[in-house]
Parts: C-alpha cells; structure tokens; sequence
C-alpha cells in the first residue's frame, strides 16, 4: 500500500468497518496505490492445484477400457 508513493501500514480489523482494510491518510489529495500480488504460498498452492489437475486427466485419460462380454 503506498500514500503518495511511500509506504503506509495497514489495519485489518477496525472494530467500526469489520473485514475492511483501512489506513490512515492525512486531508487533502492523495494518489493511493493497492496492489495485490502472489505471496509464495499462494505461489505454490497453485502449482500443486495444477498438477493435481494434470495427475487427474492423465490417470481418466490412460484408464483402461473394460471390455465386457
């Protein structure tokens, strides 16, 4: 979170706005910048997610077909 292009410290849990992400900003115009980015956790529960995916279509994929008769 950046105030004008420095960094600000963000609250969490403010007790009148719960679940909203609040920061202080002093009067007057300001240019605020919010990014949300990948943490490496996010990072890696999405490659594992992914290759889950593969693993599942490629075992339905090669399954073999059961003849019956």
């Amino acid at each position: 979170m950046l105030v004008d292009g420095k960094p600000v410290s963000i609250q969490f849990q403010d007790v009148n706005w719960r679940g909203l992400i609040t920061f202080p900003v002093a009067k007057g115009n300001h240019t605020v910048r919010v990014v949300f980015g990948e943490s490496k956790l996010r990072q890696i529960a999405d490659a594992v997610s992914l290759l889950g995916l593969v693993v599942i279509i490629l075992v339905l994929y090669k399954k073999p077909k059961q003849m019956y008769g």
